[in-house]
């Protein structure tokens, strides 16, 4: 695993930024120019973009042509949002800055607070959501590096973003088997259960889970790893979700790390790709 430096997506011409311009606008390389007042403004702009949908094809395009100029080249054009699941159209209504936190020398988790509301014929709901955005900077422009994730306002969990996988050996059978068995009581644990539950198969106190937010779908995809530790392991997984409220569903990047204590396997970590 290893974070994706600056340098290299600037050389491969990846950073296809929305540049925030104005007369002070050149950023010091010694500073974290994702923390800056313009990262957050650019972030609230891709939120409009995000909870501003309406179903049907051509909605469909629309929506990911808004959404283009902010995502990283080769990202999920949806940001993550399954557009075939939709039971609402949404339009976003505002969004307040909950948290900033750097997780590089040019990147940060921008955790928003966001309200948008829901409708479809003569129906309509209003939903507040936070959720943690990634994103990376250039020191001209900024750009999402990853997708949205539902998050707790007190979660103190380790959001990190570009981690690509380890070059480590792979789990025997036995352990892959029995871990994909364990992932589906692990995530709906951690979305459903209080925070009490959640204890008996996550051992890790900053932690908190989703309480009911989204609701666990499947698992899309799974590969395990000889974690670095004795007797642990590194899991990445895809996990497809339904939000609760709006019930579209959205797909979710994770990186765990997975241990037996005796008959039970249980997550130590847990990172957001």
């Amino acid at each position: 695993m290893f974070t994706v430096s600056i340098t290299g997506l600037i050389t491969n011409n990846k950073l296809k930024a929305m540049v925030q311009k104005g007369p002070d606008s050149k950023v010091q390389l010694d500073q974290n120019g994702a923390t800056r007042p313009e990262a957050v403004e650019f972030t609230k702009q891709f939120a409009k973009e995000y909870f501003t949908w309406k179903r049907g094809d051509n909605e469909r395009a629309n929506r990911e042509g808004r959404l283009k100029p902010y995502l990283l080249e080769g990202a999920d054009p949806q940001a993550g949002l399954d557009m075939h699941s939709l039971q609402w159209d949404a339009n976003y209504v505002q969004a307040s800055i909950v948290r900033v936190k750097e997780t590089g020398k040019q990147s940060a988790d921008m955790v928003l607070k966001v309200d948008y509301k829901l409708t479809r014929q003569d129906e309509g709901k209003d939903v507040t959501e936070t959720i943690a955005v990634p994103i990376q900077t250039d020191g001209k422009g900024f750009i999402v590096t990853g997708n949205p994730q539902v998050v707790k306002v007190d979660n103190k969990a380790k959001i990190k973003v570009d981690k690509d996988e380890k070059q480590s050996d792979e789990a025997d059978y036995k352990a892959k088997q029995e871990i994909r068995d364990f992932l589906p009581t692990f995530f709906k644990s951690y979305t459903t259960a209080t925070q009490k539950e959640l204890e008996y198969v996550l051992h890790n106190k900053d932690i908190k889970g989703l309480e009911g937010a989204l609701h666990f779908e499947q698992i899309k995809e799974t590969k395990v790893y000889v974690g670095s530790k004795k007797g642990t392991f590194d899991v990445y997984t895809i996990a497809e979700m339904k939000d609760a409220v709006s019930e579209s569903k959205m797909t979710m990047k994770y990186v765990l790390t997975v241990k037996k204590e005796g008959k039970q396997y249980i997550v130590t970590d847990m990172t957001v790709k």
